[in-house]
């Protein structure tokens, strides 16, 4: 057999190209399985060199302690101004039950709450925010209930039009998801309805017969499409508010010894392992916990300071980050309005709002982040890593 000239060194050549090729993608997009595979390989050698790593940058570079924030808000403010701007007018016979959301797909029309037959929830209960009549409840297990929205694909819901005139009319909504808004492809009485008109909910024959009495809104009424082509149809004009994305209200007339479903968090102490990373340098912290739990975020004096990167056994490493950094993932409080801004909004705003996280894969909503135009903060020696307890895993390799 003969070999050209040079041929083993480009085999060797090709052979690195391909693992440094295989590690790019694995850092990008990483295989759970080799993930695994390389911690039960390493894992045991990592965190003593983190330790070292860790004693020897403390005795060339000592960390000095961060002062104390300027201002530290409380999550029960966000939960204070969720509930009175969510809870519906009381209904005679009836009570609201309070019940935390755990996940959202505004693009499908679901929302997860995180209470089901534990709390008293079946399926078929009405789920409002406010005035605004959201969709019911399909879905039921022990722990969690699914509620499917009125964007919902295929979920027809009862409407009810008033015109000037004050004469009432029916028609119905037909739910698209991701195609679009809600469209009202059957009315009794097309001349009752206008541009910007309130679209009232109307209630089912079997519902209960106080519930019609919460006289909750769809939205208001929008003409989409081409008049020329007869493509145009009326849809509902009304986004899920942002404060609905915390807790929602479902009618019940049988309920319980609680009427309020707390959101159950899992906290433990931690402290600060290292500071920096040699590869991807600052902005990175590597932190040990007490337990071996999971955790979504790390609160440094009561404010959260940033997400868990990766995580292994009892430590990992954080992206600390600032409180705008967190963008779609945080809301903000505007007290003079009495409202809830998600993103956009609190983004656009002159001011600089105190922002909480929204909640979600794993985050509880309502902690405190700080203002839209703090920076980050160096964590302190002391933490404490925090996780939703929906979502608490126990890691065991």
């Amino acid at each position: 057999m003969f070999l050209l000239p040079g041929a083993e060194r480009y085999r060797r050549v090709m052979f690195c190209a391909g693992v440094i090729v295989v590690l790019i993608v694995q850092a990008v997009l990483p295989w759970q399985p080799l993930e695994d595979g390389c911690n039960r390989l390493f894992g045991p050698l990592t965190r003593p060199i983190a330790e070292l790593s860790a004693a020897a940058s403390e005795i060339v570079l000592p960390t000095a302690e961060p002062a104390n924030s300027l201002q530290t808000l409380d999550h029960s403010v966000l939960v204070e101004m969720e509930r009175r701007l969510g809870k519906p007018e009381p209904l005679p016979g009836m009570e609201w039950l309070e019940v935390p959301v755990l996940s959202l797909d505004p693009e499908v029309g679901r929302i997860t709450l995180a209470a089901g037959s534990d709390f008293h929830i079946a399926s078929g209960q009405v789920v409002a925010y406010g005035d605004r009549y959201l969709g019911r409840v399909t879905d039921v297990s022990a722990h969690q209930a699914v509620v499917e929205l009125v964007t919902a694909p295929n979920v027809r819901t009862g409407v009810l039009l008033k015109d000037e005139m004050g004469v009432t009319s029916k028609a119905v909504s037909l739910g698209r998801g991701r195609a679009g808004p809600a469209v009202l492809p059957w009315l009794q009485e097309a001349d009752h309805i206008s541009e910007g008109q309130v679209l009232t909910w109307r209630s089912r024959p079997l519902d209960p017969p106080n519930l019609h009495a919460a006289k909750l809104r769809l939205g208001q009424a929008q003409r989409d499409g081409d008049e020329q082509r007869g493509t145009a149809v009326w849809t509902i004009d009304g986004d899920l508010p942002a404060a609905a994305e915390g807790r929602l209200y479902v009618a019940a007339s049988a309920v319980g010894e609680r009427l309020v479903a707390e959101p159950l968090q899992v906290r433990t102490e931690a402290r600060r392992l290292l500071l920096d990373d040699a590869v991807l340098g600052s902005g990175w912290c590597a932190i040990a916990a007490d337990t071996s739990i999971k955790p979504a975020v790390y609160a440094d004096q009561g404010q959260v300071g940033g997400w868990c990167s990766s995580w292994r056994g009892n430590w990992g490493w954080f992206r600390i980050a600032e409180p705008s950094s967190w963008q779609g993932r945080a809301v903000a409080l505007h007290a003079e309005s009495s409202s809830v801004l998600d993103c956009t909004d609190w983004q656009q705003a002159e001011q600089a709002l105190p922002l909480f996280t929204r909640g979600g894969h794993g985050v509880p909503r309502g902690l405190w982040l700080g203002f839209r135009d703090q920076a980050a903060r160096l964590p302190s020696s002391a933490l404490t890593v925090i996780v939703q307890a929906d979502d608490v895993v126990g890691e065991t390799q």
